[in-house]
């Protein structure tokens, strides 16, 4: 659909902005399920865009084409970015940053590369880094109620139990990776060293 061009394109990239604004639930701690799309949508999404982000990330050229400012703009980034999401580098005017890229000029256009690498981005972050964060969660959770256990507290080990059942849960039937994400995950990083 996206070698198709024009209209098609994009559809497409709008589809996966939408998908991505519709799922800032998943940035939560304790995300309401019925509000966001599945862990398996959202890793999977993630590991589509990181296929397409492999065709450039290694070369320094196409990797300088990609501009910083979609993730200010928002008519540009569909949504996917929130006005209220924290910026790790913000516009100096405090506000939304200007404009597109590719000679756009404030209009929302940017080129195919800075959409892929910050849609890839923020895919990564609401599926692959929202489930390690539950399951590190968890793990306090449980590692605080043996804790108790362990200090004789009543009603302690029922609420263990309850918690470790719900853990081993997610565990005996993770979101199912494709099998090439962890490879495709290390040969970003290695290119962007």
């Amino acid at each position: 659909m996206l070698k198709a061009g024009g209209v098609c394109k994009a559809r497409t990239i709008q589809w996966l902005c939408e998908s991505l604004a519709f799922n800032v639930e998943a940035e939560k701690s304790r995300p309401n399920e019925g509000l966001k799309s599945s862990d398996t949508f959202l890793i999977n999404l993630g590991a589509v865009l990181l296929g397409m982000c492999g065709n450039f990330v290694g070369e320094e050229k196409k990797r300088g084409m990609v501009d910083e400012r979609f993730v200010n703009d928002s008519k540009g980034n569909g949504g996917a970015y929130p006005a209220d999401l924290t910026r790790l580098k913000p516009t100096a005017e405090g506000g939304e940053g200007g404009g597109g890229g590719g000679g756009g000029g404030g209009g929302g256009e940017f080129n195919f590369l800075t959409q892929c690498m910050f849609l890839t981005w923020r895919a990564l972050h609401l599926g692959v880094v929202a489930c390690i964060e539950k399951h590190k969660s968890d793990q306090r959770w449980l590692g605080h109620l043996r804790s108790q256990m362990d200090a004789g507290m009543e009603g302690a080990e029922e609420r263990f139990n309850m918690v470790l059942q719900r853990f081993y849960a997610q565990v005996r039937r993770p979101p199912s990776l494709p099998p090439s994400l962890p490879s495709q995950i290390w040969l970003s990083v290695k290119a962007s060293d």
